[in-house]
């Protein structure tokens, strides 16, 4: 039969017991948190912009397109990236771009006042939303998988699905926790706590360049050859 996941509680004592699993849900974790910080805010600078049903729903036709033709893209990009670079510079492409790409969205949805504004927060969200899941597909999940090469494959098997609990639940659960304080704190309006999501967006990116570079050295170059050659299969 199918082998059910563990708990969140039985998740954190695994992988805490170990810390490369540590690292490895730390990268988890943070893109979690990353892209749900952005996603509220840029959905909120959407309802601005487009207050009515049919221009909204248009524009989210839209950008379902531009996300198909981005993963594509990017997808033919990532084994040569992989190829010239390794495993670190290739996994530091994603905090890197999402951070870089955050902030015009945090500057331009920081300011309450104005239709440009809204506007400039919906492009440089939708921009941020295309560069993030396009690189998950492509750049994120090769690289998270690598990580896992030097694992015994028990210790593999237990470690990936306890990491999948902990991303799944503290990625979506803890940035909605995070954000609703945030918006009790700032009188109900998500806009006006834009500068502590903003913060909080950064701090899970230091943490994600952290992860990156603690398990970069404990990679062997001979796994992540063959791991490599097989991505660019």
């Amino acid at each position: 039969g199918t082998k059910r996941k563990p708990g969140l509680f039985q998740s954190i004592g695994l992988v805490s017991s170990s810390p490369y699993l540590v690292c490895v849900a730390v990268l988890v974790i943070a893109y979690g948190l990353c892209m749900n910080f952005t996603e509220v805010i840029w959905k909120t600078s959407l309802r601005r912009c487009f207050p009515d049903l049919n221009s909204y729903q248009r524009f989210l036709g839209w950008f379902a397109t531009a996300l198909g033709i981005s993963v594509f893209g990017v997808s033919l990009l990532a084994p040569v990236l992989l190829r010239l670079f390794g495993w670190q510079k290739s996994a530091l492409v994603v905090p890197s771009v999402m951070g870089a790409l955050a902030l015009p969205l945090y500057l331009a949805a920081g300011r309450v006042e104005g239709d440009l504004c809204s506007k400039l927060a919906v492009v440089a969200g939708s921009v941020h939303n295309l560069a993030s899941k396009s690189l998950k597909f492509a750049v994120f999940d090769p690289t998270k998988n690598m990580a896992y090469l030097p694992l015994s494959p028990e210790i593999r098997g237990a470690g990936q699905a306890a990491i999948d609990v902990l991303g799944g639940r503290l990625g979506k659960s803890g940035a909605a926790l995070l954000q609703q304080m945030v918006i009790v704190f700032c009188g109900g309006e998500i806009v006006r706590g834009v500068r502590v999501i903003g913060f909080m967006y950064a701090c899970a990116t230091l943490a994600w360049v952290w992860a990156i570079n603690s398990l970069a050295p404990k990679l062997p170059a001979k796994l992540l050859r063959r791991a490599e050659a097989a991505e660019a299969a």
